[in-house]
């Protein structure tokens, strides 16, 4: 052991240090903060919600984890904090193997150049749409996921003997989670690139690895189908196989639009001004210093894979489309553009204008990407006081009308809000529009939990009556949008 570290001592220095700026910079989701699934949780417990929610999606890692907490009693606050703190650690490996493999193909390197690459492997991994990842109970099968696509295209790319480790490695990443898999394409195309600019062979490793992920998922439908009849659940995420076309069809009609809002998380429209500002650069240093033209040429298929690869899980799913969690490759596409500039040209050797005018965008850019998670956590927080205080003012609703009636209100009847007023979001917040700003009481699966943890009440969800339903469209203040009726409330949902 001892030999081990010693012969990694850098390696282990450079972790250490990464690992604690990652720390300070994800301060605030190292407190106490809650998504709606989290409320979900609370509500249903862990044993439940691992059954529905992750053996249900094949993502089985996540389903021991959520037994796991179950049988220790653990608390969901110390389980919220210590996911995060192994995702973020999970995270910081993957930047170190990203790294380490990016400058074996470029030996060539100095104290400027290491510091670089290392920046760069950081901000592909931890890119501006990374952030929405963060936030959920499974952020750490997230980054188990990606580690795992990434070891396992390298496998593919450098050790082709060794087929069955990368087989393994990539049902790993599918078990854990499905949503990351744009990483595995993308790490595949840029990195044969960097082996060998021969577009054949390429090809072959794309192709290899598109038939050992097919065998993958094979696997993952018969588990899925197995945990279905094992716990009468049945899979509705995913498309029937006559909806895949109109999939297609929506996804790249749809693709300008989800490069303009990044998934909301990121400034509309600053994306594509980065990208676009550093492909010109790349158009100009290769006109200027009259480099290959094939180097312009592999830039655009990096960026096109990268797109292509972002909207790909969308073809046989259309769940959680807008979201920013399943297009981990377009937000990396910058992260892998300056990759392979890195590797095939002198960009971090020697300070011509033209590089320091590239690195300088990409610094500008990388710090946009800090200010940006920090802006959304503080945001995150913000609105899990928000959902407090509107909890709050709903039991004590609750407890008004119960006195004055002399009955208890121990039943929910949920359903989807049908005026035109949008309380998905909480408008008065600087930031809104994805998964960290819904309000969960206005949240389907997250109502009961959030008014359950408030007022140490349980409440049964029933469905509402239709007569109580139309006396309460025609009778509800429309702006709280909530009201007891017998001994049930009624509250509409704008999130599902």
């Amino acid at each position: 052991m001892k030999k081990i570290i010693e012969n990694n001592k850098k390696k282990i220095i450079t972790f250490l240090i990464i690992f604690s700026a990652t720390l300070i910079i994800f301060m605030p989701f190292l407190q106490k903060h809650y998504t709606t699934d989290s409320y979900n949780i609370s509500s249903i417990g862990y044993k439940e919600y691992a059954i529905k929610n992750s053996l249900n999606d094949g993502r089985v890692l996540m389903a021991f984890i959520g037994y796991t907490a179950d049988l220790m009693k653990i608390p969901l606050d110390m389980y919220i904090i210590s996911l995060t703190i192994m995702a973020l650690f999970v995270n910081c490996i993957s930047v170190i193997f990203l790294k380490e493999w990016i400058l074996k193909i470029k030996k060539n390197k100095n104290f400027f150049s290491e510091l670089f690459v290392t920046i760069v492997s950081y901000f592909t991994i931890f890119n501006f749409m990374y952030i929405e990842n963060m936030v959920f109970i499974e952020c750490f099968v997230m980054s188990l996921s990606i580690l795992f696509y990434i070891l396992a295209a390298k496998k593919i790319i450098l050790n082709k003997s060794n087929f069955m480790k990368a087989v393994v490695l990539t049902i790993l990443g599918l078990f854990c989670y499905q949503g990351t898999i744009s990483v595995y394409f993308v790490v595949l195309v840029l990195f044969s690139l960097l082996k060998n600019e021969k577009y054949d062979e390429c090809r072959n490793n794309l192709t290899r690895g598109v038939l050992i992920l097919i065998f993958g998922i094979i696997l993952q439908f018969i588990a899925i189908r197995f945990f279905g009849k094992i716990f009468n659940m049945q899979q509705d995420r995913l498309s029937e196989f006559d909806d895949i076309a109109i999939n297609i069809m929506y996804s790249f009609y749809y693709l300008g639009y989800i490069l303009i809002n990044t998934g909301y998380v990121y400034t509309k429209y600053l994306f594509i001004f980065f990208l676009s500002i550093i492909e010109i650069l790349i158009v100009f240093k290769i006109y200027k210093e009259k480099l290959d033209n094939k180097i312009l040429i592999n830039t655009i298929l990096i960026i096109i894979i990268c797109f292509f690869s972002g909207i790909a899980i969308s073809f046989i799913s259309t769940t959680g489309f807008w979201s920013a969690r399943i297009r981990f490759s377009i937000g990396a596409t910058i992260g892998f553009l300056i990759i392979y500039l890195y590797c095939k040209t002198d960009i971090a050797f020697t300070f011509k204008k033209i590089n320091l005018l590239i690195i300088s965008i990409f610094a500008i850019y990388t710090l946009s990407i800090v200010i940006n998670y920090i802006s959304i956590m503080n945001n995150t927080l913000k609105v899990n006081l928000q959902d407090k205080l509107y909890a709050i003012e709903i039991i004590n609703y609750i407890k008004k009308y119960e006195n004055e009636n002399n009955i208890t209100v121990n039943k929910l009847a949920i359903f989807r809000g049908r005026f035109k007023d949008d309380k998905a979001c909480y408008k008065n917040l600087n930031y809104y529009g994805a998964t960290m700003s819904w309000s969960a009481v206005r949240t389907q699966w997250s109502i009961k939990g959030v008014l359950e943890m408030y007022s140490n009440k349980h409440f049964t969800v029933i469905e509402p009556d239709e007569n109580d339903l139309e006396y309460y469209l025609n009778n509800v203040d429309i702006a709280i949008d909530y009201m007891c009726i017998k001994d049930t409330l009624y509250i509409s949902y704008y999130v599902y």
